[in-house]
């Protein structure tokens, strides 16, 4: 699946395409994992082993990359974090807003 394909497909359900490219990017760059093929419902933790391949720190790095990207602050959920890939994108469109002009 290319990229543009990749990102379109969660557009579908509401996502910003925009953050779909930053996840396919971004939690590629911090697994290893080549996120073309992962699917929306594919689990983090328990079908990508995801905190292993990260090291676990990879929130950290998402907190500042979302900053640098969209220049607005990613708070983290404190008490149930997403899940799958297609909960993380949404769970990060939700939270950019447009610009303000």
């Amino acid at each position: 699946m290319t990229s543009a394909e990749w990102t379109r497909s969660f557009a579908v359900n509401g996502a910003r395409i925009e953050v779909a490219a930053f996840v396919l990017e971004k939690f590629s760059q911090y697994s290893g994992l080549d996120f073309h093929y992962v699917r929306g419902q594919d689990n983090l933790v328990d079908d990508l082993r995801f905190p292993i391949a990260t090291y676990g720190d990879w929130d950290l790095d998402l907190v500042e990359d979302f900053k640098s990207r969209f220049d607005q602050n990613l708070v983290l959920p404190s008490k149930q974090a997403p899940r799958t890939v297609a909960d993380w994108i949404h769970e990060l469109s939700r939270q950019v807003t447009e610009p303000k002009s």
